[in-house]
């Protein structure tokens, strides 16, 4: 029979929530994982957005909340943002794994989706495979409680719910012939895993032989001890030392690929600078040149209105001098024509014509002072 463990930690701010991505998801180098054994990690419940994007923990944060009534103004000051939910177990043989993950996830969502929303609270579950001890699980729970509001109370808050929540967990795993730890235990992720990695390594005790003195029985068992202990303690150094040095060369790898990456990085931004200097120059070259032809073509247009200018003081001197011609034909053909009915005037009538002379002779004079 072997034990299950399950425990949690609250989540206040973005940069934890942060931290914990980086974390679960390898994005920094962990101390205590074997880098060879990564494919070994497996993402049992997806980060991946509405698009199939994949997202951080702080960007699924926002998406699961952002329809819910309070996401505008924000939550609370010091509100519990998110939970970490993590469950192990003591090694056992035929502990069926998949089935293992599977009944972990599926205790997660009974356990924390009570949203009014419909949506699952759960938002990302991690399997880790590649620390020394034995396998677990990180979850990321969205504490969004039955009325739409952030509340990490609802599932944390007093020994009765702890304890009731362990109990349930305890349950759910009797199938895989797990059994609960101790009550009210103090253990947590870190001891539990140390615990169980020297536990699964356990020294065992030869038996007492036939006719064996107690002493004797004694001194055997301490020797026995001591060479396990020696030899447990140089394949521990050893495979420490095979670690670190797998760490080195990976570090030695990231350093010379980062340099590398730095180098091409700086050679683009100095072609680009580069590109970006002469692309400068050839602007202030055209914008030069766009200046000179337009005060060239400025000059031309005020030529150009100025001909206009003069062009229809032409054309209204040339008009007022056909108004004058035409006045003058007018005066010129109402002459002709008098002249004609005054010497028919003449004929029919002299005594007449003359009195019409007179008069005619007189209004000029008139007109002559009156100038």
């Amino acid at each position: 029979m072997g034990y299950c463990f399950m425990s949690t930690q609250k989540i206040k701010t973005m940069g934890s929530l942060a931290s914990k991505y980086n974390h679960n998801y390898r994005k920094v180098e962990v101390a205590n994982a074997d880098p060879d054994l990564a494919d070994c990690n497996q993402e049992l419940v997806s980060l991946a957005g509405p698009d199939g994007r994949e997202l951080d923990y702080n960007e699924a944060w926002k998406e699961r909340v952002k329809d819910l009534d309070w996401a505008e103004r924000g939550p609370r000051k010091n509100a519990v943002l998110a939970i970490e939910v993590v469950t192990t177990f003591s090694r056992e043989e035929n502990l069926d794994l998949e089935a293992w993950k599977q009944q972990n996830v599926e205790w997660l969502q009974k356990t924390f989706n009570v949203a009014p929303d419909g949506k699952s609270n759960v938002l990302s579950v991690m399997y880790h495979a590649d620390e020394p001890g034995n396998v677990h699980c990180h979850a990321i729970i969205i504490p969004v409680d039955e009325r739409g509001n952030l509340n990490a109370s609802r599932f944390l808050d007093g020994r009765q719910k702890l304890t009731e929540m362990q109990n349930s967990y305890a349950k759910d795993m009797e199938s895989f012939g797990l059994e609960r730890g101790l009550e009210n235990g103090q253990a947590r992720h870190q001891n539990i895993k140390k615990y169980y990695a020297d536990l699964n390594n356990a020294i065992k005790v030869s038996e007492p032989e036939p006719q064996e003195t107690a002493l004797d029985y004694r001194d055997r068992v301490l020797e026995e001890l001591q060479t396990a202990q020696a030899a447990a303690m140089r394949e521990r150094r050893e495979k420490e030392r095979q670690m670190e040095r797998r760490l080195a060369e990976r570090r030695i790898a990231q350093e010379k690929e980062l340099k590398s990456e730095r180098e091409a990085l700086q050679r683009e931004k100095k072609e680009a600078a580069e590109a970006l200097k002469k692309e400068y120059a050839s602007l202030i070259q055209e914008l030069r040149k766009g200046k000179q032809e337009y005060r060239e073509q400025a000059g031309e247009l005020a030529e150009l209105h100025a001909r206009i200018l003069e062009k229809r003081q032409e054309l209204e001197t040339l008009k007022g001098n056909l108004d004058d011609a035409n006045t003058l034909s007018a005066k010129a053909a109402f002459y002709d024509e008098f002249q004609k009915q005054y010497a028919l005037l003449e004929q029919m009538d002299p005594q007449r014509a003359e009195r019409f002379r007179q008069d005619l002779s007189y209004m000029s004079t008139l007109s002559e002072r009156s100038r």
